[in-house]
């Protein structure tokens, strides 16, 4: 487990979500994850909570799941009204009953073996009703980002690249250039993605690449920002 109490609260910090290249992935996902208003969410891997509250804000009402006590203490200090739970979504687990939707903000990028991504994916599946929505934010298909100017984040091979199962290592940076924190994930082709949700029974699997927003547009090399995102939204049903 990567997160400890001083790595949560820098993850979480407003350093790194106010950068607009931190944003656009959560814009990108909630326009995937449409009306929520009434529905049952289950949120796995929640974090401290960003991606949870925002489900909530939106009418949602909120379950959510991470491996890290850090993480969910800190969630639990920022929203009163939301529902968490320490659990390993890379283990077999069950909530006892299933929801409208799942949810899972970077999770899938940190399962080491092919059978935790699997796990991962019928944890999901096992929750949601039947022909309702598992919507994830991961990592794209080609995780390597190089360092450029007002990027809030950049990549690099800790093992033999674009080898399923290899290791990256993700640097993430504030508006000023610092280095906020860093985190080791997995590397997963768009096939191997595939092949572990229809394997746990999910279908209609779409791809959805991030845009732009106006606030992004604000810097220069906003097309290269654009472009070079650590983040992709999967939608399956």
């Amino acid at each position: 487990m990567q997160y400890d109490k001083e790595l949560a609260e820098k993850y979480s910090s407003s350093d790194r979500l106010d950068h607009p290249q931190n944003r656009l992935p959560y814009a990108a996902w909630m326009k995937a994850v449409g009306n929520v208003e009434g529905l049952e969410v289950l949120d796995l891997a929640c974090g401290s909570g960003y991606s949870s509250r925002l489900l909530a804000q939106q009418g949602a009402k909120v379950t959510g799941i991470d491996v890290s006590p850090e993480m969910i203490a800190l969630a639990r200090q920022r929203s009163q009204n939301i529902c968490y739970h320490v659990m390993d979504c890379a283990k077999a687990f069950t909530m006892g009953r299933t929801y409208d939707m799942v949810t899972a903000a970077f999770l899938f990028n940190y399962a080491a073996t092919y059978e935790s991504l699997v796990q991962m994916m019928k944890n999901a599946a096992l929750h949601l009703e039947k022909g309702k929505r598992l919507v994830a934010l991961t990592v794209p298909p080609d995780p390597i980002v190089t360092r450029q100017p007002n990027a809030s984040h950049s990549s690099h091979w800790l093992d033999e690249p674009y080898k399923d199962g290899s290791r990256f290592r993700l640097t993430i940076y504030d508006l000023e250039g610092t280095e906020v924190c860093g985190f080791d994930n997995v590397h997963w082709s768009q096939d191997t993605y595939e092949r572990a949700l229809r394997e746990v029974g999910f279908n209609d699997i779409e791809w959805i690449r991030l845009h732009a927003t106006d606030e992004l547009k604000q810097f220069n090399n906003w097309q290269a920002l654009e472009q070079h995102n650590c983040s992709i939204v999967i939608v399956a049903s």
